[in-house]
């Protein structure tokens, strides 16, 4: 597996001593990708090292001269870090060589993490040079960049550095105007986590995410079963035994994936009562860290008004001569929660076996019926074919709604419900076989009636009894016939 890590240069380097590839050959990278990890027996292991100016780093199975290292080392189980020995890949002759090992590699994994921290895998390189060697560098340091490596990872603590900068808007706050309202808790697994869609100034759309990472100093989803099993994960209260605010550590994805995303690690407060979610955010501009970023996020209730849906902002703090100020940004969620989702599939699951069970009586009772005629045909005259007509646009009616979900399936205007496990189509397959059996079994019954009636020499005065039977009943199911002339215009347009 490759890991991408970001390298962080002094501040105050200069010319050829920024790193192990001299600028002044005009090759000075910012991300580093180990790959080709290959443990030894004895303990030991050997990996490279590719070097270059993009996040994305293709092993294309080529030492390249100038930019990879290769190196060999083992895990200090004192210190509980990795250290490595490299060596240079030069160029002589046309063929790659190796040389100049005088480079040494550190690697760790902290176990407390922060705003201006969050690297879970953190590590150094530097040179066994002398100073005033001209193959001397300064220390570099690196940081893995997946955020979200973080769930694979047990025992993090999280420290909160910057929430004397947040507004304890969620303890004073007024909720009066959102008292019927419920917001998501952090204590149901994956409400808090969202896709985001982020519009500048100018009018640009990108879509994004907003990842929960720590409830307090709890790493959220840290349970991989918790995670997939939808089960709650135990959160201690965290304010004060106020159950109304949390802290909470975020970290925010947004922009073009092929063109170095903006990502910004956030904490603050979420308030339950308000689903008001207020944050600082910090991000890599450079080698410089901009933690001049606020967050406001009003997510939506759990259950919604029309036209109702999370929207915030993230603006910066800072002046509008300062080089590191930004425009605000809109931010719009729209999407379900999980809850919703849950909720939702539970009551369709209910509605499906409700129509089961009605289709399958409705099967036995058809299948009676026509037993029953088997054995007294004397009596089919007398069957009103009004009453069977009804009956057989009833049970057509469903199938013509459904004609576009079974063969002309629009997946933009359908929500993925994955909770539901396949268990949802399986239903609507169910349900459509059973009501093609009964339209089916309705059809033969109409088709019966209707030829003994047309053999019945005392046909005119049914047809009579037809008539008004047919003048009391349509307007008793004339809004069916509303809702189905409808039905097909939808379907059309």
């Amino acid at each position: 597996m490759m890991q991408t890590y970001r390298l962080e240069y002094k501040a105050d380097c200069s010319g050829g001593s920024c790193g192990p590839f001299d600028r002044r050959l005009g090759f000075s990278p910012s991300f580093m990708s180990l790959y080709r990890i290959r443990c030894l027996e004895d303990g030991r292991l050997r990996m490279s090292m590719a070097f270059s100016m993009q996040r994305k780093y293709r092993d294309n199975g080529i030492f390249e001269p100038g930019k990879t290292l290769v190196g060999e080392g083992a895990w200090d189980g004192e210190k509980k870090r990795l250290c490595v020995v490299a060596c240079r890949v030069a160029d002589a002759n046309g063929s790659s060589t190796v040389s100049d090992c005088t480079i040494g590699l550190s690697l760790w994994f902290p176990s407390v993490l922060s705003i201006e921290h969050r690297s879970t895998i953190s590590g150094q390189i530097w040179s066994y040079r002398d100073k005033n060697d001209s193959g001397y560098f300064d220390m570099v340091s690196f940081v893995n960049l997946d955020t979200r490596l973080l769930r694979s990872y047990h025992g993090l603590k999280y420290k909160y550095t910057k929430l004397d900068l947040v507004n304890s808007s969620c303890v004073q706050g007024d909720a009066s105007s959102v008292r019927r309202k419920r917001f998501p808790d952090v204590k149901k697994a994956g409400d808090m986590s969202f896709s985001i869609f982020v519009k500048d100034a100018g009018g640009n759309i990108s879509w994004g995410y907003a990842g929960l990472l720590f409830v307090g100093e709890t790493l959220y989803g840290s349970s991989l079963y918790g995670r997939f099993s939808g089960t709650q994960i135990p959160v201690p209260a965290l304010v004060d035994d106020d159950p109304r605010c949390w802290h909470v550590s975020y970290y925010v994805r947004y922009g073009n994936e092929s063109n170095n995303p903006t990502e910004i690690s956030a904490e603050g407060t979420y308030d339950v009562e308000t689903g008001m979610l207020i944050m600082v955010g910090c991000r890599q501009v450079g080698s410089s860290l901009d933690c001049g970023i606020l967050i406001n996020i009003q997510l939506a209730p759990l259950n919604p008004e029309e036209g109702e849906y999370s929207k915030g902002k993230i603006s910066s703090t800072r002046e509008n001569s300062d080089p590191l100020f930004f425009k605000p940004l809109e931010i719009s969620v729209r999407g379900m929660y999980r809850t919703q989702a849950a909720e939702n599939i539970r009551w369709m699951n209910i509605e499906i076996a409700m129509v089961l069970l009605s289709f399958t009586l409705s099967c036995i009772f058809i299948g009676l019926q026509l037993y029953h005629i088997k054995k007294h045909p004397d009596v089919l005259p007398s069957i009103s074919i009004t009453m069977l007509v009804i009956l057989t646009l009833g049970h057509m009616l469903p199938l013509v709604l459904n004609f576009e979900a079974l063969f002309f399936k629009n997946h933009s205007r359908k929500i993925s419900l994955v909770q539901s496990g396949g268990w949802l189509e399986v239903n609507e397959v169910v349900v459509m076989v059973i009501t093609m059996v009964a339209f089916l079994l309705q059809s033969r019954l109409l088709q019966v009636a209707w030829s003994a009636r047309s053999a019945d020499e005392r046909k005119q005065g049914l047809w009579n009894a037809e008539r008004k039977s047919i003048v009391l009943c349509l307007p008793i199911y004339c809004w069916r016939i509303d809702h189905f002339i409808y039905s097909l215009w939808i379907f059309w347009n």
